[in-house]
């Protein structure tokens, strides 16, 4: 059943992995940033359908960004919070769906954002709220690694870096995998974005030694934590001093 889920679920990688977008983009400078923002609001980390059930990921980011932020002297506001006043306004509001299509209506979604932004800085003063998820990105590869979001890992599912060496010079191999990434947003009390930042985790797709490629098992996605520990300062390299 886990192989079915992977297989479908890399069929639909080959068509959302065409969707990565800028690395890090910022309206703001690192000092001007400090300056401005003092208290942070929390989001829950969104996490694709295949490892929705990995609560430890979620725990472990939610820690990761805790202490960056505690470390650059930013207050933060728990997730709770947020959703707390965020359901509270939806309700108020009769929700964000649309009663004829049953789809999201964007821009009744976007007025609840906004109001749960409001009462917030009233409630907790914050300055910024802080989205972030985990998605499937483009990872460019050739001659025998994969790179990308800052990140760089060899593409040969069963061979080390000097065996991966060794046969690109035989075979010049070169294309884009499917990887994942941790993507941070944060937006002002006015849903202006003042920051986004990716971080690259894992290619989630390798080679095998049939010359195939083949998605991972879920089971080994999101393990290693010192690669999601570099995720989050890669992100967030760009906006505060952790590099």
């Amino acid at each position: 059943m886990q192989r079915v889920v992977l297989t479908l679920l890399a069929i639909a990688i080959t068509f959302i992995a065409g969707c990565s977008t800028a690395v890090h983009r910022s309206s703001v400078s690192k000092q001007d940033f400090k300056m401005q923002v003092k208290t942070v609001v929390l989001t829950d980390l969104s996490l694709p359908e295949a490892i929705q059930h990995r609560q430890d990921v979620r725990s472990y980011y939610l820690e990761q960004i805790k202490e960056i932020f505690a470390r650059n002297n930013i207050q933060i506001v728990d997730p709770e919070v947020y959703y707390s006043a965020f359901n509270e306004i939806r309700d108020t509001n009769g929700g964000y769906f649309d009663a004829q299509t049953g789809q999201r209506d964007d821009e009744k979604f976007a007025k609840v954002q906004l109001e749960t932004l409001a009462r917030l800085k009233q409630t907790h003063n914050i300055d910024a709220v802080l989205y972030h998820d985990i998605r499937v990105r483009n990872a460019n590869f050739g001659q025998y690694r994969a790179e990308w979001d800052g990140q760089s890992e060899a593409y040969e599912k069963n061979n080390s870096d000097v065996a991966n060496f060794f046969s690109s010079m035989v075979q010049q191999t070169s294309g884009r995998l499917p990887a994942i990434s941790y993507l941070v947003f944060i937006n002002d009390v006015n849903a202006k974005e003042l920051y986004m930042g990716a971080g690259g985790i894992q290619l989630i797709s390798k080679l095998n030694d049939k010359d195939k490629f083949e998605p991972l098992p879920v089971a080994e996605l999101l393990q290693d934590s010192n690669t999601m520990a570099y995720s989050v300062t890669e992100a967030l390299r760009k906006l505060l001093d952790e590099k």
